[in-house]
């Protein structure tokens, strides 16, 4: 039942833009959009990563405005067909979590001086998924989940 999983490894580009960073257009989200646009029309990858999503949000005045440029972000990566991952620095529920298709949550504790780290799908339209939090770790290889694992498991 659970046998898919995000094909996240490289692909050879690793951004669209080469020594551009979020701070230069923080004075105009618009403008952002704009070129993210072009740059997906020019050279359509199969896969976007926007990490943190809270830079979007502040570099919006209101919250009214940051939902405005989140839902037209998303319909720009919509409309150009990539598979997008949004990360986001998440203390509470947000508007993110109404708008985009899945959550997956990064959880992390501190248990007897040692971390603990976990991993749970909250949301993911159109599939079933696991509802169980699975212990992973960050190795060399990447990110290992350990699928047949519970969390707090001695």
């Amino acid at each position: 039942m659970f046998d898919k999983a995000i094909d996240a490894s490289p692909t050879g580009k690793t951004t669209i833009f080469k020594d551009t960073f979020f701070s230069d257009f923080v004075p105009d989200v618009g403008g952002f959009k704009s070129v993210i646009s072009a740059k997906l029309e020019k050279e359509p990858p199969s896969r976007v990563v926007i990490d943190p999503i809270t830079m979007l949000e502040l570099a919006s005045r209101s919250e009214l405005e940051y939902r405005r440029d989140v839902l037209s972000l998303l319909q720009i990566l919509r409309e150009s067909k990539v598979t997008t991952i949004i990360t986001s620095e998440i203390t509470d529920r947000g508007v993110e979590d109404y708008l985009v298709s899945g959550v997956i949550e990064l959880l992390s504790y501190d248990v007897g001086g040692k971390t603990l780290r976990g991993v749970k799908i909250t949301k993911m339209r159109s599939s079933a998924f696991d509802e169980n939090v699975r212990p992973y770790r960050i190795t060399s290889k990447g990110i290992e989940v350990y699928s047949d694992a519970a969390f707090l498991e001695r």
